[in-house]
């Protein structure tokens, strides 16, 4: 699509190549298992489907989600985290996790349901258009940091998490 396509790859710690895909300006597919778009894709470096991936025959991870664009693994707990556009800000940054469905376009950013995953953290007062992430951990804090490239707001966004990976604090750097 010529908007919303995602589109950041990388290979996991186990070695699977992660994809990201954005829902083609059609959100119903992000609610789709039969669509690829709005979606985290997980698939073996040769392209096939690893065996433990949580829909059967399936190279889909996780789902729901808008435009994802940033992924990065947490270097103490191994989790993955996602940064995905809003619309019209709402922009969340997600810890993703196997077969979960974070919402999009049922709802974004602040209103939770428990159907789906919540967002660590959301900009529903500003668009941030938040891109690539990475973390660093600090050996001398108990803290680990995420840093977000917001896109649209022209910054960058430290945010620490606690031991098990939730969140703490934020600040523009």
């Amino acid at each position: 699509a010529r908007f919303h396509n995602g589109g950041r790859i990388k290979f996991g710690p186990d070695e699977k190549l992660y994809i990201t895909t954005g829902d083609a300006q059609v959100p119903t597919l992000s609610q789709d298992l039969n669509s690829l778009a709005g979606k985290i894709l997980r698939i073996n470096p040769d392209g096939s489907i690893p065996h433990d991936n949580p829909f059967e025959d399936s190279m889909i991870f996780a789902y729901g989600l808008r435009n994802p664009q940033g992924l990065s693994w947490n270097p103490r707990t191994g989790d993955l985290y996602a940064s995905d556009h809003g619309p019209s800000s709402q922009d969340e940054i997600n810890r993703i996790l196997p077969g979960k469905n974070y919402g999009w376009p049922i709802v974004t950013c602040t209103e939770s349901d428990p159907r789906f995953e919540d967002p660590i953290s959301c900009y529903s007062q500003f668009t941030l258009a938040p891109s690539g992430i990475s973390f660093l951990p600090w050996d001398n804090l108990k803290e680990t940091s995420l840093f977000v490239a917001g896109l649209r707001g022209n910054m960058v966004l430290r945010i620490d998490l606690d031991e098990e990976g939730d969140f703490i604090k934020e600040e523009v750097i």
